[in-house]
């Protein structure tokens, strides 16, 4: 005999085959652990125009050949230092083999945590795929160092 089950919604009594539970748990352990590509690890800094550290900047890796099932897409927000070190899938694990354009918005500043959020201190120059984006290759190869990125002048706020 079937295992019965109170739906508290219905007020009825709902009959589970014992033969279904077991390929429900397969499906939902199947279905929860995706796959994912392997990732080696990269760092780099960017520094403003006047080669000060740019911290808060969040750089984005695009792929080059874009995978339209992928969507994942390496990014890091640079420390105080201005190195960054990218993440995919688990905080810090790199990005997948590949060549990438960089893009990179620079959040302004907020007064106090009570301030609306600013736009790219950029003004959009760095976040779009472009011919001047700056390209990264990543290899195979574990702890690799991307080339310095400096950003251009800041845009002056209205």
């Amino acid at each position: 005999m079937s295992p019965t089950l109170w739906d508290r919604g219905t007020g009825r009594a709902a009959r589970i085959s014992a033969r279904a539970v077991p390929w429900c748990m397969l499906v939902a352990v199947l279905g929860c652990g995706g796959q994912s590509k392997a990732t080696f690890k990269l760092r780099g800094t960017v520094l403003d125009a006047q080669r000060r550290p740019a911290a808060g900047a969040i750089v984005i890796l695009q792929p080059v050949a874009a995978d339209a099932d992928d969507a994942a897409r390496p990014t890091a927000t640079v420390a105080e230092d201005g190195s960054y070190r990218l993440t995919t899938f688990i905080t810090e694990d790199g990005a997948p083999e590949g060549d990438y354009a960089v893009t990179v918005i620079w959040p302004a500043s907020r007064r106090t945590p009570f301030d609306p959020p600013g736009g790219d201190r950029l003004g959009g120059a760095m976040a779009r795929v472009g011919p001047a984006s700056p390209r990264i290759r990543v290899t195979q190869e574990p702890n690799q160092s991307a080339p310095e990125i400096v950003l251009p002048p800041e845009k002056k706020s209205r």
